[in-house]
């Protein structure tokens, strides 16, 4: 016998369309994940009594019926009902009570709430303690008002802003269309959503503003855009209308985003045949400005916010430069797609919608150097904005820039080309370039592209590789690939890419040696040899490009530490601290001149914080290999008439590209960022002293 439990199981997969994973069978159901189990062999054992074909379990995805089970399950008649029996999660009554409390005109009564969850009362109570919180952290409050029952209090912009989110969950996220019909606010909101006129005029809406403003729209963001459309409609239906400041609203007249968003307006004024005022379109202006866009276009912004941006872009820019000592050779097209990347941030910072699809720790973990740097230079967008960048926001742009410090131009090696196809946008797809093309020598990527463009495009590379599972080509092979590659992922694409190409480029390379061994030699055994060849190409095929990042310690030792009391002046000091990196040939004389020569040109903007000094070249004028040597002295070298320009501690820096050095350096901010030890680094006695503090 089934139990209403597994009833509730069999008809999630009978709804689904794709496998349900454990975990969303055992939120949606109410049960741990070893009771799915335990149900799932259960409910298996029912099908095979009636002849039906058993749930299936797909590898990494989930689990799923067969399509002839699903059929004979409605036929049978045993799914009938199930909408009455169903039991909501936690997670859905949380949302559910929300969409219902901000969608309500009048106070919602516990009694409601219980009737139409059939739970308890003090289960319902818990659930608005939830509620409770989530509204706070949107600056809402719930209130149980004039005895009859809870109800929204809070600006009317950001109860939109939370319903549709919630709305999105409830209609794709939790499929509750027919299980919430008994709400009497939110049961009608969801027929507005299932309405097909509805969807159809307003996702045509969406596509044309997505067209003229060069959005990046996934199908979340679209389905979001309609939601929005379709609750601006019954809000104003009752009565319910958004407030935008005057001032805001003359700003946004002058972007782009508000001729899209009128267009959007008049469509909603069609459907619910009422006029749409103008703070209604501008608070649509203020949706569309804060998805990702494909490029940057002046018109996205009005005149004091584009001059205010493209100011804060240079700065963090220049300030990437500095502390990371590297330099972007195509810093204009850098700073462009920078201002691009950066607006859906400037937008949710500026209205307070918070960042939710982050992957903010895989950024800290596998690139903490790069996000290091990035947490230092997004103070100006602070100071412009004057509040604190959330992690999350801020590993968003340092997706960019670390995307961007390998993206100078191959000249020679390459041998495949690819393509990025990616739907999260700018970010995500430069950085899955970067990952890819560091774990596979004489691999090119092309072209990134969002997942509309790939399906609208002709496609000519070697290889796709994408974060998109959805994404799939006839003749062009596809690797999936998260946004941040473990090494789990990086052994899984090695021997993707390895049995897809290894052959023919083991038979091409092993030709070309062939024939640069017969110019300069006799072959005796030319099948030995070629043999030969081809097992040692075979172990080297595919690998990482670059070697691993030293750490401070292993630049740092007591070979590159010296100390002396005093130099003449600041060329005396550099070209001093620099002879342990002459001596072990990572740098050559003429690299002495170019940091000096950088100084004389630029000023002292080696000198990161009083009493310690960075000179750097680039890595052409005369860098053999990575190093890092560091002189202490003991009376302090002036590098201009300024006091905050003297140094104790010159540390010369040897970077043989935009990479090598990243670790050793975010070491070293992070150790001079510390006042206590940069006070003892500078009050050391010998390279001992400075060793210890290092280690």
């Amino acid at each position: 016998m089934l139990d209403k439990r597994r009833v509730q199981l069999l008809s999630i997969l009978t709804a689904a369309a794709s496998p349900v994973t454990k975990e969303e069978l055992s939120s949606r159901v109410g049960i741990s994940q070893r009771s799915v189990l335990y149900d799932i062999s259960l409910a298996n054992d029912w099908l095979e009594s009636r002849g039906c074909d058993l749930i299936q379990t797909i590898y990494g995805e989930g689990y799923c019926l067969p399509a002839a089970a699903k059929e004979k399950l409605r036929d049978s008649g045993v799914l009938k009902g199930v909408n009455e029996d169903y039991y909501f999660s936690k997670e859905e009554r949380t949302a559910i009570l929300l969409a219902e409390l901000l969608l309500s005109a009048a106070p919602v009564s516990m009694k409601i709430l219980t009737g139409n969850l059939e739970v308890s009362r003090g289960t319902v109570f818990s659930d608005l303690q939830e509620v409770k919180e989530l509204l706070t952290g949107e600056e809402m409050s719930l209130v149980y008002r004039n005895q009859k029952g809870y109800v929204v209090d809070g600006d009317e912009v950001h109860k939109r802003d939370l319903l549709a989110l919630f709305l999105y969950k409830i209609k794709f996220k939790y499929k509750l269309q027919r299980q919430v019909d008994r709400f009497p606010s939110l049961g009608r909101m969801i027929f507005l959503l299932q309405r097909e006129d509805a969807q159809g005029t307003f996702r045509k809406q969406v596509a044309i503003a997505e067209s003229s403003l060069g959005l990046l729209l996934t199908e979340e963001n679209l389905q979001l855009l309609v939601i929005q459309l379709i609750v601006m409609s019954e809000r104003i239906r009752l009565g319910d209308y958004a407030v935008i400041d005057k001032e805001e609203i003359s700003i946004l007249k002058e972007t782009s985003y508000h001729s899209a968003a009128m267009k959007m307006a008049n469509a909603v004024a069609a459907f619910v045949e009422d006029y749409v005022p103008e703070e209604e379109v501008s608070f649509l202006a203020r949706q569309l400005q804060e998805y990702k866009v494909s490029h940057y276009h002046p018109a996205h912004y009005s005149k004091k916010e584009l001059k205010d941006l493209k100011y804060v872009v240079h700065r963090m820019v220049t300030d990437f430069q500095l502390k990371a000592c590297v330099v972007f050779d195509r810093r204009d097209e850098l700073e462009r797609n920078l201002l691009a990347h950066i607006k859906p941030t400037y937008y949710r910072l500026k209205y307070n919608v918070p960042y939710t699809d982050s992957i903010v720790q895989d950024i800290k973990t596998n690139y903490p150097d790069i996000y290091n740097f990035t947490r230092q230079v997004v103070e100006h967008l602070e100071q412009h904005l004057r509040r604190e960048v959330p992690d999350e926001e801020a590993a968003y742009i340092a997706l960019h820039f670390g995307g961007w410090l390998s993206k100078e131009e191959k000249k020679i090696g390459t041998q495949y080309s690819a393509i990025v196809v990616c739907a999260n946008g700018i970010g995500t797809s430069t950085m899955i370039r970067k990952q890819i093309e560091d774990l596979i020598d004489g691999l090119h990527v092309t072209k990134t592209m969002p997942v509309r463009g790939f399906l609208s495009q002709k496609i000519d590379a070697d290889i796709i590789f994408t974060a998109d599972p959805a994404v799939t080509h006839d003749e062009i092979p596809v690797i999936q690939v998260p946004a941040i590659l473990s090494n789990n992922d990086k052994s899984r694409i090695l021997a993707e890419f390895s049995g897809l190409f290894s052959e023919q480029s083991v038979d091409r390379d092993v030709e070309l040696l062939m024939e640069t061994i017969g110019d300069h030699a006799k072959i005796f055994d030319v099948e030995g040899l070629k043999e030969a060849l081809a097992n040692l190409v075979k172990t080297s095929f595919v690998d990482r490009k670059k070697g691993e990042r030293p750490l401070l310690q292993d630049l740092l030792t007591a070979e590159t530490v010296q100390f002396v009391e005093r130099t003449t002046d600041w060329k005396e000091a550099i070209r001093y601290a620099s002879e342990p990196l002459l001596l072990n040939g990572a740098i050559q004389p003429e690299y002495v001149d170019a940091m000096i020569s950088n100084v004389e040109e630029l000023g002292p903007y080696i000198v990161l914080t009083p009493g310690m000094a960075l000179p750097h070249a680039r890595p052409e004028s005369g860098v053999n290999r990575v190093g890092m040597s560091l002189l202490h002295l003991k009376e302090a070298v002036a590098f201009s008439e300024l006091e905050k320009h003297q140094a104790h501690l010159i540390i010369v820096l040897a970077a043989v590209d935009n990479e090598t050095h990243l670790t050793a350096l975010a070491q070293l901010s992070d150790l001079l960022s510390d006042n206590e030890k940069l006070s003892a680094m500078i009050a050391s006695e010998s390279p001992e002293d400075i060793l210890k503090i290092i280690s």
